[in-house]
């Protein structure tokens, strides 16, 4: 079957930090001088990412509650991840594939961020953890995509950096792409793998055209 759906991660791919926490939250916290553990940071947004609390729970559970709203817009309106190079690739998908994510995140905090780079109309469905309380690897969040998608998985490419995502992709019938800036190997490495959009562009073209 065709593939007619081309599903990207978010973080790591599209934005460029793969670990956003320790690369982009966690240290903002610390400019902003909060005294808190890298491991309670990683707890309290972990719930928040699957649904369990909303981003306003979130900063209070961080000691930022008084701040809120203002530390969450001063958060997300400072922060520069996106991958410039992903625009260009998406305009040159968009007239042939339906575009959609997947992505692990706070519901609030990942559609301010769709907005801001002005990306969001890419993309025909997009399935955030937070709002729908399951997260990658689960199967279930791409059964979700499915649903509203009304597609099936072979008729989708989904592309992310991590390989438990990936194989989850892959044992529910997907194509699978492993997006990874840096050089690394594994013995699963998803059925291609590449460490650019102009790479990425290029194998969907030999590969899925």
């Amino acid at each position: 079957m065709a593939i007619k759906w081309i599903i990207f991660d978010v973080w790591g791919v599209i934005y460029k930090p793969r670990d956003f926490i320790k690369e982009v939250f966690y240290p903002f916290l610390q400019g902003n001088g909060l005294k808190i553990s890298g491991k309670k940071v990683y707890k309290e947004y972990f719930k928040a990412s699957i649904g369990e609390i909303s981003s306003k729970e979130l900063w209070e559970s961080l000691g930022l509650g008084k701040e809120y709203p203002l530390i969450e817009k001063k958060y997300l309106q400072e922060i520069n991840v996106l991958d410039e190079d992903f625009k260009r690739l998406a305009l040159s998908l968009v007239n042939d594939y339906h575009l959609g994510i997947i992505s692990n995140d706070v519901k609030e905090w990942s559609f301010f961020l769709l907005e801001k780079y002005s990306i969001h109309d890419f993309f025909k469905e997009i399935v955030i953890s937070g709002d729908v309380k399951c997260r990658k690897p689960d199967k279930s969040i791409f059964e979700v995509f499915f649903n509203r998608a009304g597609c099936y998985p072979s008729e989708c490419l989904f592309i992310d950096d991590r390989l438990e995502n990936l194989q989850t992709a892959f044992v529910l019938g997907m194509k699978t792409i492993r997006f990874i800036r840096e050089k690394e190997m594994h013995p699963f490495c998803s059925e291609f793998q590449v460490s650019s959009f102009q790479e990425l562009q290029m194998t969907i073209k030999n590969f899925f055209n």
